[in-house]
């Protein structure tokens, strides 16, 4: 696993490169932020996504041990409980223009069992759309 990690270093800093590189920003300070923000964006993704990868192939040889539940279920978790605030917010705010169904998005993120379950994935993506360097 660590062998597969160092080797797809290149790839993952080659793609923040080139979206660092993409993004509009006035500075060179701040295309370095957004190049080691989105690296570690990137990176994180690769890291949780091999640890799913490798969770799922040990449960189908049989047995997953109980530190690789939340890696299966909280994604999942996350999904249903984003589409059911946007489900039960849509009954009650009507959604005729794409801008007022983003509010919508954005404020089912914001409350309740969404916020938990997204938290882990707001503070890893908070400084990679921040507007003032922290």
């Amino acid at each position: 696993m660590i062998y597969r990690l160092i080797r797809s270093q290149f790839a993952v800093f080659t793609g923040a490169l080139i979206m660092a590189l993409a993004y509009p920003t006035g500075s060179l300070v701040a295309r370095l932020r957004s190049l080691l923000a989105i690296w570690v964006v990137l990176m994180t993704s690769h890291v949780f996504f091999t640890g799913v990868t490798l969770a799922r192939d040990r449960l189908r040889r049989g047995g997953v041990p109980s530190f690789m539940w939340p890696a299966l279920i909280l994604p999942g978790a996350a999904v249903v409980a984003v589409l059911g605030s946007i489900f039960s917010r849509s009954a009650s705010v009507p959604m005729d223009t794409v801008s007022e169904a983003a509010d919508v998005v954005m404020a089912s993120a914001r409350h309740g069992t969404t916020s938990m379950l997204l938290l882990p994935f707001a503070l890893l993506v908070r400084p990679a759309i921040s507007p003032q360097p922290a």
